[in-house]
């Protein structure tokens, strides 16, 4: 394997664009030594790829700051030179030595009430098993067990997907407060439950309800009507 650097150090660095599709790295601004680089000289900073291949590495920019008015804050893995380097990921804010725990990593407390109040999680929710990652905004959390098989993504209006051994539940929420709407399906091996308002089939080419070789017959009148001298037309792309 060829040598490419005698050594890598670790930086602090904020994201000054997302490089567009087609290009998996981030144009990064080291701090502090390129903090004052401005105007021409800013198209020639330093653009890394993420350090573990398979990931695709993006944040809020110098360009399009977040809420804060400010880029995402990362760390870096450069030489010297700062011409070769990886991105390792947003940085985990702290003070001090640490000697404390840390909770800050992500919005524990957030995503439990969100969990809890779409019924994705009991109330005393551990996450000791899990693995877990959120977006800069704080507004999508996957989560994921590593010991046994189970899996949560969920947005902060409660919208979710959750995965288990034998199950699968789907739910589009329109908000975490009791009576907002919602509408979900629960999938088990042996039974779908599903729940919504309205149950759209029109655009189906055909809805099958069973084997049995029928079809479901039908009237244009909105009201009860007697069957006798009434032709009633089948509808042909609904079997039962």
């Amino acid at each position: 394997m060829q040598r490419i650097d005698d050594e890598l150090h670790l930086y602090r660095a904020v994201i000054v664009d997302n490089v567009k599709a087609g290009d998996d790295r981030l144009q990064v601004r080291i701090l502090p030594w390129q903090a004052e680089v401005t105007g021409e000289e800013e198209e020639n900073l330093p653009k890394f790829p993420p350090f573990i291949k398979g990931q695709v590495i993006r944040g809020y920019t110098e360009k399009d700051p977040g809420p804060e008015g400010l880029p995402t804050s990362i760390w870096v893995l450069s030489n010297i030179d700062f011409n070769f380097g990886f991105v390792l990921g947003p940085v985990n804010e702290f003070n001090g030595a640490l000697n404390g725990a840390l909770s800050t990593s992500w919005n524990y407390q957030g995503a439990k009430s969100i969990l809890t109040s779409a019924g994705g999680i009991p109330e005393d929710f551990l996450y000791e098993d899990c693995e877990i990652r959120t977006n800069e905004a704080q507004t999508f959390i996957d989560i994921t067990s590593y010991k046994s098989p189970f899996r949560v993504m969920m947005t902060d209006k409660g919208t979710m997907f959750v995965m288990k051994e034998t199950e699968i539940y789907m739910m589009a929420r329109a908000g975490t407060e009791p009576g907002d709407q919602a509408s979900y399906i629960k999938m088990t091996p042996t039974k779908v439950e599903c729940k919504a308002k309205v149950f759209d089939l029109s655009k189906s080419d055909a809805v099958i309800l069973g084997h049995h070789g029928l079809n479901v017959l039908g009237t244009f009148s909105d009201t009860p009507v007697p069957c006798e001298g009434i032709n009633l037309t089948p509808c042909g792309k609904i079997k039962l």
